[in-house]
C-alpha cells in the first residue's frame, strides 16, 4: 500500500517550494539586467549612478572633518577625501557611502563554490559584492574589485 500524506503535510510542502519558486524568481529579477548590462557595449554613467546615503559608524570632528569607525582603521578623512577602503566620502564633513545599493557583482554561483561542503549539492547560491576593502590581501581573489572605488568599476543600481 502507498504512503498516505496529511493534508497539513501537503500544504507545508506546496508553501515551501511556492515560496522558494518566488525567491528564485526574485534573484533572477536582480541578476537579468546586470548580466544584460554585462554583454552590452554601453557605457555606465557613473557621475548619476550612486545614490547619495549618510553613512553609518563615524564621528563628526571640527573642520569639517570625520572620523570613520566602522573598521579598525579609524581613518580620519577630511573634506573632499575618500577612506582608505575608497567606499566612503566625506562631503561637506558629512561622511557618504558610495556603494550603497550599488553592488559590482552579482551573480548566481553553484553552492559547492561556497564554503558549504555537502549542502545541497547541484543548487545556486546568490552572491553579491561591491567594490572595496579595509586591507590589503597579496593574495586576494577578489583584487580587481577590492583594491579600486566603485567610480572604475561596472556597477549595477538595485
Amino acid at each position: 500500500m502507498g504512503s498516505e500524506i496529511s493534508r497539513r503535510r501537503f500544504l507545508r510542502d506546496i508553501a515551501e517550494k511556492g515560496a522558494s519558486l518566488a525567491l528564485v524568481s526574485q534573484i533572477m529579477d536582480i541578476v537579468r539586467p546586470f548580466e544584460q548590462a554585462e554583454a552590452s557595449s554601453e557605457v555606465v554613467d557613473h557621475k548619476h549612478i550612486f545614490v547619495r546615503k549618510e553613512a553609518m559608524h563615524y564621528v563628526k570632528l571640527g573642520r569639517r572633518a570625520v572620523r570613520c569607525e566602522l573598521c579598525p582603521w579609524s581613518c580620519t578623512v577630511g573634506e573632499g577625501q575618500k577612506g582608505l577602503c575608497k567606499v566612503r566620502k566625506n562631503v561637506a564633513g558629512t561622511y557618504y557611502t558610495l556603494v550603497y545599493a550599488n553592488p559590482c557583482a552579482v551573480h548566481v554561483d553553484p553552492v559547492e563554490k561556497k564554503p558549504f561542503f555537502h549542502f545541497l549539492p547541484g543548487t545556486g547560491a546568490f552572491s553579491i559584492a561591491t567594490a572595496g576593502c579595509n586591507i590589503e590581501c597579496k593574495f586576494c581573489q577578489n583584487w580587481d574589485i577590492s583594491q579600486v572605488g566603485p567610480e572604475r568599476l561596472r556597477n549595477v543600481y538595485l
